[in-house]
């Protein structure tokens, strides 16, 4: 696909070494690339966010536009040395600190340098196991003596450079008397200039989950200070208030207070608020053969819908040795300038071998009425709504070339604009 790609995009000028990066999502991304072959970094400017030297490859993270792509090449200043991510127990970038409890292994505080007596809260593995009181009753929820604890054997800085951190945390889940339910290995990884904390997580399971998934489970478990918080999930991409203990959220998970807080669950659907502070989100139950997971949790994300539909996806790139690309470095297909409209399918318009325009189905993702206006490569003459079927509904208004649409709260909608 990306050799595709790149022989599709015009080039002028003799052939160098360079490394080109496309984005498929209807939004501008931010990458991290590792192992870029570049005999020195790229220029920092636009799109170039940061650079460094990593081993025998360069470190890089590029803002690349909408359905679009960025040509990176050396640039021909020196490299400045800067301060590293990861250092001792703590990984730093523009935006927040994270610091990892050397006993226990888990995150033991995320605090954003805007805010920094407000703790985003603490994360941490644990098992459910279901007890019982000398009533006979069950336990409550909230209960702690439900819960294990961790205990870390380990806490090393395995990435350092400053561009991206990364420690490793291996250890053991406990039991309250001291018996050991399962080993971890829990890497806690930070890039400069993102706003989300990954968590890859690998469990080494001794004791096996009771069969009853609700009640009995490993689990990643987020606790915050703030009762009056509001959580919120997406539904069919779109944000709406949490509500019940037992929740389905395979995208995200949010809590709101004075700042945002989003769990990128990767997939994983089932999760379990407990009291008004804590929230489980499930890992293995009883007969889950899956022991590794990969999260992230997110700072203050504009409209977390478009990171948790990528998370977990690499970006498509290469290096290369071929001509430039002809006029700019970077460019784009189409642009959506309205962060709460999501672009879920795009497609060229095709007639007669050649191209006359193109067709997009457009989400409003925040429940809440937009004027969105679209930007493409080419200037659009003719632009309408339509079902799906293709039955056109109405015309859409245009300004200078640019498609305007008018989208009510949580609505689809089928477009089709011609050049």
């Amino acid at each position: 696909m990306r050799e595709k790609l790149s022989a599709a995009v015009p080039r002028d000028g003799e052939p160098q070494p360079g490394t080109i990066v496309f984005n498929p999502y209807g939004v501008t991304r931010r990458f991290q690339l590792n192992e870029v072959e570049l005999e020195q970094i790229p220029l920092i400017e636009k799109p170039v966010y940061a650079a460094a030297s990593a081993g025998t490859g360069k470190q890089v993270v590029v803002d690349t536009p909408s359905i679009g792509f960025t040509w990176l090449s050396a640039g021909k200043k020196r490299e400045k040395s800067a301060a590293v991510i990861a250092d001792k127990n703590v990984l730093k970038n523009d935006f927040f600190e994270v610091m990892i409890n050397e006993t226990t292994g888990g995150i033991q505080s995320i605090n954003s340098y805007d805010a920094p007596r407000h703790n985003r809260g603490s994360f941490q593995l644990a098992y459910r196991r279901p007890v019982r009181k000398k009533s006979g009753r069950p336990a409550e929820p909230d209960d702690l003596a439900n819960y294990s604890v961790m205990a870390a054997d380990s806490v090393d800085v395995t990435a350092a450079s400053s561009v991206y951190g990364e420690i490793t945390v291996q250890g053991r889940i406990m039991s309250r008397q001291g018996d050991v339910l399962s080993n971890y290995t829990q890497v806690v990884s930070l890039h400069r200039g993102s706003r989300i904390v990954g968590l890859d997580i690998e469990l080494d399971i001794q004791e096996q989950p009771k069969n009853n998934p609700w009640n009995s489970y490993y689990c990643l478990r987020y606790a915050w200070d703030n009762e009056a918080a509001s959580v919120y999930r997406s539904v069919n991409d779109v944000r709406q208030r949490a509500s019940g203990s037992r929740l389905e959220a395979p995208q995200y998970l949010e809590v709101e207070s004075d700042k945002r807080t989003a769990l990128l669950t990767g997939g994983l659907p089932f999760h379990r608020r407990v009291g008004r502070r804590f929230l489980d989100s499930i890992l293995v139950v009883h007969g889950e053969a899956t022991r590794k997971f990969q999260l992230g949790i997110g700072m203050d994300l504009p409209q977390p819908v478009h990171d948790a539909r990528q998370f977990g996806i690499p970006p498509l790139w290469g290096n290369e040795t071929a001509a430039p690309p002809a006029g700019q470095s970077s460019s784009s297909l189409l642009h959506v300038d309205a962060r709460n409209v999501l672009v879920t399918h795009w497609e060229a318009l095709i007639e007669q071998g050649q191209c006359v325009g193109f067709k997009a189905r457009l989400l409003e993702t925040a429940g809440r009425p937009v004027r969105v206006r679209l930007t493409s490569c080419r200037q659009v003459s003719q632009a309408f709504q339509s079902k799906l079927g293709g039955e056109k509904i109405a015309d859409c208004n245009l300004d200078q070339g640019r498609v305007i649409l008018e989208l009510t709260a949580s609505e689809w909608v089928d477009l089709e604009a011609r050049f």
